[in-house]
């Protein structure tokens, strides 16, 4: 009990004072206690998500060019109102310049997108390894109406989502084995006997996605070949590489062998035989692979999209990963089925969390493309385009992704799980810091991934300019902020890795070092420079006697 009560309050970090006492613990994994470890209420109206605005989230500002994406991601299409999160979707064009290659040339392009959308990020901020997960969430736009992809999602620090040059080779592999066959696949494998930056010998290491949710509204129909599936669903899924060697087709039922076994459904949840996975082409067989989806779906209605539900994870690395709405019981997936399909395991890699909004012309617009009709045109405020769009789509818009809280539990006697971006298990500080071009956006390079987050210094004209915590105030016209509280309007509540032993930032100046027989000369011959200058001083005094 001691030791529980000490992790605990290592961790206390990241709890948001403005958690209620009672969602301070939860029973998961057949009772076992768990202990709140983070939190976000979001009850801070005003509080924005810009780069170096918070200690817990980045609203990424650029395009998203993945999965044939429609939007892209402002930085002011999140923030706080009314005790919630709202990521906000709208029909708004936006002109930016990318960096592109063509013909194996650099070339700049002038791009022009329909709409706008927000995504956060606790990207190298807040990770954590296994425990449960819950979100509270109202679903965006209508629920008869396809076009949005709202997701709540996770995923290994290694790789950062949207910045493609990240996760190559990296997403989503979830394998610790030395494979000949993988190893031009899998950049960070398990032949590797003496790895670079701090990594562990013979550990692969990779970035797995689970998403807890993908939402697809509409009112169509899919067909299994067993049963119906109505829209709206969401869709629950573990994603991971190396992939089975037999895949089935998508909308077919697996032949026995031929996928995942021994995998849970809840009553009224069913496989989803509509995504398997994906290849990634890397130009050569040896470098390119599958990634796999094990997947369900579970069908949703008006209600989730009228009113806050909540949506639970448990996660034990190397054990299992299961998913609840609501209290009631989805899909799981277990070490055995993984392992013995692929020889993956379920992930133990530091995960970050995800919140967006997507838009993609392959999520829920017309497919196949109507005759005669332009389905490469999405504008809203062009009639031609009305062919390639939902009806109704364009009318739901601005549509909010609502999120009252987010919160993460563990049990801290469990020796499995573990806070933090860089654990000793598993460290990412150094591979980033020596890749953090990766990690930027080519169309908008900056000096570094993040910027340090700041605390305090906007303007004001009174203390409640700078938030409602008492311990906040206006200082010669500029914010203060309590030892709870953080960003320039101390809107964001303090959050840090008070257990580990990283640093908070990786991009700070640090103390250069030296092996000790290079400073052991280094001090000898200062130490003999200042010898023959004391000598040459004295010389040069006594001949200034003599003349005297």
């Amino acid at each position: 009990r001691r030791l529980a009560c000490v992790a605990a309050l290592a961790s206390a970090g990241w709890i948001d004072e403005a958690t209620p006492r009672h969602a301070r613990s939860v029973a998961g994994f057949g009772g076992d206690h768990h202990e709140l470890v983070f939190s976000d209420e979001f009850s801070e109206p005003g509080r924005t998500f810009r780069d170096g605005e918070d200690p817990r989230w980045t609203a990424v500002h650029k395009n998203d060019y993945t999965n044939k994406a429609l939007q892209y991601y402002h930085e002011e299409h999140a923030s706080t109102s009314s005790g919630f999160l709202n990521i906000t979707t709208t029909a708004d064009d936006i002109e930016f310049e990318s960096h592109q290659i063509k013909h194996k040339q650099k070339i700049k392009v002038n791009v022009r997108k329909h709409f706008r959308s927000g995504m956060l990020q606790g990207w190298n901020k807040f990770c954590f390894t296994g425990g449960v997960l819950e979100i509270a969430a109202r679903l965006p736009g209508r629920w008869n109406v396809g076009g949005l992809w709202p997701g709540l999602w996770m995923m290994g620090n290694l790789a950062r989502a949207t910045y493609v040059a990240s996760s190559q080779h990296m997403w989503p592999f979830s394998y610790d084995e030395c494979s000949r066959a993988d190893q031009l696949r899998q950049e960070v494998n398990g032949c590797m006997p003496r790895p670079h930056y701090d990594l562990n010998e013979r550990q692969g290491r990779g970035a797995p996605e689970i998403d807890l949710l993908e939402v697809m509204p509409g009112d169509g129909v899919l067909w299994d070949q067993e049963r119906l599936l109505l829209k709206p669903y969401y869709s629950t899924s573990l994603q991971l590489a190396p992939a089975a060697k037999v895949r089935p087709f998508n909308g077919a039922k697996p032949a026995k062998g031929a996928w995942y076994e021994g995998l849970k459904y809840g009553p009224n949840t069913t496989a989803n035989v509509f995504f398997y996975g994906m290849e990634l082409d890397h130009g050569t067989p040896e470098e390119s692979y599958w990634a796999d989806a094990v997947s369900a779906n579970t069908p949703i209605g008006a209600p989730e999209f009228d009113e806050v539900h909540v949506y639970r994870l448990e996660w034990r690395p190397r054990g299992r990963i299961a998913w609840y709405k609501d209290g009631k019981f989805l899909f799981e997936i277990d070490e055995k089925s993984v392992a013995t399909m692929t020889g993956a395991k379920v992930p133990d890699e530091p995960m970050y969390l995800l919140l967006n909004t997507a838009m993609s012309s392959t999520w829920g617009f017309p497919a196949p493309c109507p005759a005669g009709c332009d389905c490469d045109c999405h504008d809203c405020k062009n009639e031609k385009c009305s062919c390639a769009i939902q009806h109704g789509f364009c009318e739901s818009l601005p549509a909010s992704f609502l999120i009252d809280y987010v919160r993460v539990y563990q049990n801290t006697s469990d020796p499995r799980v573990s806070l933090g971006c860089d654990p000793p298990s598993h460290p990412t500080r150094k591979f980033i810091e020596a890749h953090r071009r990766r990690y930027m956006d080519p169309d908008s390079p900056g000096r570094a991934p993040l910027k340090p987050v700041r605390r305090g210094g906007a303007r004001c004209e009174r203390s409640r300019d700078c938030g409602s915590d008492d311990a906040s105030t206006c200082r010669r016209g500029r914010c203060s902020c309590g030892p709870r509280r953080t960003g320039p309007r101390c809107l964001s509540p303090a959050g840090f890795d008070d257990a580990v032993e990283a640093p908070p930032s990786l991009w700070r100046w640090r103390r250069p070092s030296a092996p000790p027989q290079l400073v052991a000369c280094a001090l000898a011959a200062v130490a003999v420079h200042l010898y023959l200058c004391r000598r040459r001083l004295g010389m040069i005094q006594r001949d200034r006697e003599r003349l005297v």
